[in-house]
């Protein structure tokens, strides 16, 4: 008491795999979009590995990533405090993700749709999430080309009250919606409220 723990995992699931699991997926579940992803998806292995230590007062999430070869590679690292006592639970994440081709994620839309929209490689999206029980709260920046988009924001329960900041600062919207007039944006949100 409280004990020790050591814990590395790794696995990794396929094209195949996700396939098979395609057809445990109810029926009125499936739709067009959900085969027309399976066949856009990269024919690589979706990689997961984590290493964890320990006790339970206070556990580390020393490394984690998750990759798919030529679509994005994700990875964090964070703790947990008391993670068995929903009264005194503590937890902080900090996570990066960089994409390369999530082009094939458009096929979930219906096709006249996808083809007004395009996902662009080379984002990069830093950030912390934190939270307790009754408090979460958590701070993002997205960058894509030379552009920014950071938001701020934070909710507390269970009164749900929110608060968000979001400022982009030259963004290039013509990158996600080539046929449309759109280009360079800047703006700011704050927005707050209860309930």
């Amino acid at each position: 008491d409280p004990g020790r723990l050591h814990a590395k995992l790794a696995a990794s699931l396929g094209k195949a795999d996700l396939s098979s699991w395609l057809q445990l997926v109810p029926p009125i579940a499936k739709d067009a979009s959900m085969h027309r992803l399976l066949r856009a998806y990269p024919n690589q292995d979706l990689q997961f590995e984590a290493a964890l230590e320990g006790n339970m007062n206070k556990i580390k999430l020393t490394d984690l990533l998750v990759s798919l070869p030529t679509a994005f590679r994700c990875e964090a690292r964070g703790e947990m405090a008391y993670p068995l006592d929903e009264r005194k639970v503590l937890a902080q994440l900090r996570f990066g993700v960089k994409t390369q081709n999530l082009q094939f994620v458009t096929t979930l839309l219906p096709k006249e749709l996808a083809r007004q929209y395009r996902i662009p490689a080379n984002m990069q999206l830093q950030g912390r999430v934190s939270g307790s029980r009754n408090h979460c709260q958590t701070q993002m920046t997205l960058h894509e080309g030379g552009g920014k988009v950071s938001l701020d924001g934070s909710l507390k329960m269970p009164a749900m009250a929110y608060r968000a900041n979001l400022e982009v600062s030259r963004l290039n919207l013509h990158h996600f919606m080539p046929h449309d007039s759109l280009y360079t944006i800047d703006a700011t949100a704050r927005l707050s409220g209860c309930g």
